[in-house]
């Protein structure tokens, strides 16, 4: 099971490949990617289309769309991933 501030990556979908934080875990699981799906409007996954990639120990009641793009972009890419944002 995923939990707020985990790196996933969809499984199914348009979207399919595609890294993204978790901001919000209900029924379903609320993603968020910084760009096209914002924090203020996150997108709505169904927690069987998405694979668990990294843990991170973001607080998200101080975190903008930004950081989320930096986070994804710039971290994962390299492979130097840092734990807290």
């Amino acid at each position: 099971m995923v939990k707020v501030g985990d790196v996933v990556i969809s499984t199914q979908g348009r979207d399919k490949d595609k890294l993204y934080v978790v901001v919000g875990v209900d029924r379903y699981v609320f993603v968020s990617d910084g760009n096209v799906h914002k924090l203020a409007y996150p997108k709505k996954k169904n927690s069987k289309h998405i694979k668990f990639v990294k843990s991170t120990n973001c607080i998200f009641s101080n975190l903008h769309d930004c950081d989320i793009i930096y986070l994804l972009k710039y971290n994962l890419k390299n492979k130097t991933f840092k734990e807290d944002c």
